[in-house]
């Protein structure tokens, strides 16, 4: 069959340059020599990693469904793909483009693919020609058909239990909200607690495909969502026949993982913590659930636990007693058979790591089926995801279909057989890849100053040589799966240890407000815990002789551009920087709405930045980069996304009046987080070359590069002077050329 594609619109932007203020365009760069031996996974790898957002399952034939999502940097856009395959002999029944990316802010999207009773079809929401409705895929004879017809974008759908009619929801009829945003046009725009401050207002995000204008909704004390302007509206839900006769099925094998969903919502433990996750038991009618233990002042969880409730005459609890059951993250996933044992998958170390396990409840023991060093199944549920996916990890009989992934593991599917407890490879989308990786990588952990354990991935230059010391980048502030710099996407830790960099991946540690309690706000606690961090491990690195600590870079975006600005004005162990912002905390924006509006005025309620006004404006000065500027010495570059960048320039502005070494680059038609392909790419590239510059004094000798480094060259003047009339010694300017 044909491979159906639809269309994004990407604008290619005319090339605008200010001083140090420069708006790139969206095309690749030519190729680069290395500084030293070639990463054996390359910027361009890293970029086009193929990473999964959908996984579904069929028992009745032993079908799996997965949806890969596939980056290409030359036509910047992300392919998806779905496959149908037969888990018994691995082999592909269908393949085919499923449509464009529907909604992006950054992550993809869960596919939420169901497939009929008897596994003769596939259904699965796709944006095709600007419309998102809900196709199908016959198994028997391959075809790709339309099944909804429907003037607004479908958001959700499911089958009937006998697959012969399907309920669908949409929001707003799609010319309404081109009718909503041409009012607007008109009428203008009020501005109030629904606007994102900094973005764009007529087109904020794609949104079904379409650059729309985005507001976000809630009340004054939480922010639930965004959407586009008719987002609120009451949601429709229509029925419609899927023209399939109604099929009787065989029975399902007596040895098969069970657990009915409960609805958790104002759910509460017999402590009073908040329910998170629950699934029913039918054995004895109980029920599994996660309880809440401790969460950040923000909402964030820290902590949560397993635990087991009877619903019998006597009902009780039980809490699971060993490491795994607790966590920040669990997923109850089921029982087998008739014993109360049951299955649940967990995280089993701060940042990264998750396991499969067995507890049974009534002698209170917990095996462990299946490890992985990062993500199993969906365990990124909170925000700084890769991908949502519909399931933990689909089920057929008594196995479990997991995606994994690692701080050296690509993504792969494997099944886990729960009888057995055996794996075995069922897809392998990074095979290529896989095969290319040969540097050495550890989990790394360290102590800081206040006695906190702390977590990393510590990953060794090409060729490392034991005793010699290596200049050091971090990235930050999680290191979710495969490493890709950090969350930031920022520089990513094999193509700079092909260059010679010790890297090491930093994992927030959020146990911070009894450690600071002494700080006047939440926010400065994270970021004097986050600057403990940081600097503690590059002490612990330099006592282990790996490092040279007098050359060390740090890359970041969001909240650890923050925490890292906040500590860039407090210490002299980082050296230069590359990040994806500065800093929202300037007096400047004081009256600008960041996420939560309380009564008339505006508050950074979610960063604990409270009190009256001259508490809330004493916090506001001590956390901003503009007041600050002449207490920063590291050279930083920030490439930033046009919906953001605004936020920076009080202290971008700043920084450059002071004398600091500072340029500023923002990508067009850019989200929070980079989504075009080739901004990815570009914005890794440049990360390198920045680090590059000023910790080892080495510029590429590409011609293409020309410019940029003219640009450097004086920046590096610049900041070399000022140290000097600082009377201060830089290690930076040694290689001033």
């Amino acid at each position: 069959m044909d491979h159906v594609r639809g269309h994004v619109k990407w604008i290619m932007p005319v090339i605008c340059v200010v001083p140090f203020l420069t708006f790139v365009s969206s095309s690749a760069a030519s190729s680069q020599d290395w500084p030293v031996e070639t990463a054996s996974v390359s910027v361009e790898d890293t970029v086009e990693i193929i990473g999964f957002s959908g996984v579904s399952t069929c028992e009745h034939r032993g079908l799996i469904a997965i949806r890969t999502d596939e980056p290409d940097i030359a036509e910047n856009r992300v392919h998806h793909i779905l496959r149908v395959i037969d888990v018994s002999s691995r082999d592909v029944l269908f393949e085919g483009n499923v449509g464009d990316t529907m909604n992006t802010f950054g992550f993809s999207e869960a596919a939420g693919m169901q497939f009929s009773p008897d596994c003769d079809d596939l259904y699965f929401r796709a944006l095709f020609y600007d419309e998102v409705q809900v196709w199908r895929v016959d198994l028997g004879t391959g075809e790709q058909n339309r099944i909804t017809y429907d003037e607004a974008n479908v958001l959700s759908f499911r089958l009937s239990k006998d697959g012969t009619s399907l309920t669908y929801q949409t929001s707003a009829p799609r010319e309404e909200i081109l009718a909503a945003e041409r009012r607007e046009a008109v009428e203008g725009i009020v501005i109030d607690q629904t606007v994102r401050p900094g973005w764009d207002l007529t087109e904020s995000s794609p949104v079904f495909g379409r650059w729309s204008a985005v507001r976000r909704w809630g009340t004054p004390q939480k922010t639930t969502g965004s959407g586009h302007l008719l987002s609120t509206l009451p949601r429709a839900y229509r029925t419609i026949s899927t023209g399939r006769t109604k099929v009787l099925l065989k029975p399902r094998s007596s040895l098969s993982i069970k657990g009915t969903s409960v609805e958790t919502e104002g759910l509460e433990s017999s402590d009073g913590k908040e329910i998170l996750r629950a699934i029913g038991l039918k054995a004895d009618s109980g029920m599994l659930f996660v309880a809440t233990l401790e969460t950040t002042p923000y909402g964030g969880i820290i902590d949560s636990q397993l635990r087991y409730s009877t619903q019998q005459e006597d009902p009780h609890e039980v809490g699971c007693k060993a490491a795994p059951c607790f966590s920040r993250r669990i997923f109850p996933v089921g029982w087998l058979d008739d014993r109360l044992e049951v299955y649940f998958i967990s995280e089993t170390q701060l940042g990264g790591g998750a396991g499969l396990f067995k507890w049974d409840i009534r002698s209170d023991r917990v095996e462990k089926i299946y490890h992985s060093d990062g993500f199993l199944g969906s365990m990124t549920d909170d925000g700084t995801n890769r991908s949502l996916m519909s399931h933990t990890c689909p089920v057929i009989g008594s196995r479990l279909y997991c995606t994994v992934e690692g701080p050296g593991t690509p993504p792969k599917l494997v099944e886990i057989d729960l009888a057995t407890t055996q794996s075995r490879l069922i897809y392998d989308p990074n095979v290529e890849l896989r095969s290319k990786f040969t540097l050495r990588t550890e989990r790394f952990q360290w102590t800081d100053k206040k006695g906190r354990e702390n977590s990393g991935v510590l990953v060794f230059p090409q060729g490392h040589t034991p005793g010699k010391r290596y200049p050091l980048v971090l990235t930050t502030y999680n290191c979710p799966g495969f490493l890709r710099g950090g969350v930031a996407d920022g520089a990513p830790e094999y193509a700079l240890a092909g260059r010679g960099y010790v890297v090491l991946c930093v994992e927030r540690n959020q146990r911070v407000v009894d450690h600071y309690s002494d700080k006047k706000s939440y926010a400065e606690m994270r970021y004097e815990g986050y600057l403990d961090q940081m600097e503690s491990s590059i002490s612990a690195l330099d006592a282990k002789g790996h490092i040279d600590p007098g050359r060390v870079g740090v890359t970041g975006m969001s909240m650890s551009t923050q925490m890292i600005a906040y500590g860039l004005a407090r210490s002299d162990r980082i050296h230069v920087a590359s990040l994806r912002g500065i800093s929202v905390f300037e007096p400047a924006h004081i009256y600008l709405w960041r996420r939560t509006m309380v009564g008339s005025e505006f508050r950074y309620v979610d960063h604990g930045v409270v009190g009256n006004q001259q508490e809330i404006e004493a916090a506001l000065d001590r956390l901003s980069v503009a007041a600050n500027a002449h207490r920063i010495r590291a050279p930083i570059l920030v490439q930033a996304a046009d919906s953001e960048y605004s936020w920076a320039l009080p202290g971008f502005a700043a920084l450059e009046e002071n004398g600091n070494a500072i340029e500023m680059i923002v990508f067009p038609n850019e989200t929070h987080v980079l989504h075009q392909p080739v901004h990815k790419y570009i914005n890794m590239r440049r990360n390198l070359l920045w680090l590059d510059f000023w910790l080892r004094g080495y510029e590429d000798s590409d011609k293409g590069f020309a410019p940029q480094y003219q640009r450097w060259r004086k920046l590096r003047l610049k900041h070399c002077a000022r140290m000097t009339n600082l009377g201060q010694n830089s290690t930076l300017c040694r290689n001033n050329r």
